[in-house]
């Protein structure tokens, strides 16, 4: 039997998660709901949301409502929550996450089909400022899964499989990406884009 390998690039830091015994364990299941009954050291901040991103300054997180919905963003000072993709049309967002500029970074397509399609097939790289007062702007370029950022720099990682390039990648292959968002006359731009790795399913499968 041949076994599936998902390479996973994990921004700012590997986690390594050692198996061991918890006390946990050993204790009888508590009744009633979890959230009625957090930690001292766990805060609930929204009573819905998924995929959440620190911005730069520690001051805010950018979520979204769910998977192909809209993206908001909670102030942690106020507790005042904002609609981000709320006054144009779209067809639905991935994530979205914050650039060292303070400026957003979307996935989403321009058209939902169903979402094994879309998601393997269509989501694309988008950019909006950070008062989101404009509909964000396409970096005309396809995605897979998710992005890794830069903390100080505007440089990103992401992968793309043959599900999204078939015509410049083999079926089954994926490969990691590295380039810069880049400003031309205040239109964001991918630039300098450079390959960091190639593989080729069923032995590995590129994600970021």
């Amino acid at each position: 039997m041949r076994l599936r390998t998902r390479v996973v690039i994990v921004p700012l830091a590997l986690l390594l998660l050692c198996c061991a015994p918890s006390p946990c364990l050993a204790e009888s299941a508590k009744v009633g709901n979890p959230e009625d009954h957090l930690p001292p050291n766990i805060t609930q901040l929204t009573g819905f949301g998924e995929r959440a991103s620190w911005s730069p300054d520690g001051k805010r997180i950018a979520f979204m409502a769910k998977s192909f919905k809209d993206a908001f963003e909670i102030d942690l000072k106020t507790r005042l929550t904002r609609l981000l993709t709320g006054h144009f049309y779209h067809e639905g967002f991935l994530r979205i996450q914050y650039l060292p500029n303070g400026d957003f970074f979307l996935i989403g397509a321009r058209k939902f089909t169903d979402i094994r399609t879309t998601r393997s097939r269509d989501q694309e790289m988008w950019m909006m400022k950070a008062d989101a007062k404009t509909p964000p702007i396409p970096l005309n370029h396809k995605i897979s899964e998710g992005v890794a950022i830069s903390a100080r720099q505007m440089k990103i990682a992401w992968s793309n499989t043959s599900g999204q390039y078939p015509d410049q990648l083999a079926s089954g292959e994926s490969v990691i990406y590295t380039g810069d968002i880049i400003y031309k006359d205040g239109v964001p731009a991918l630039a300098n884009k450079k390959e960091l790795l190639r593989a080729k399913a069923p032995e590995c499968t590129l994600e970021v």
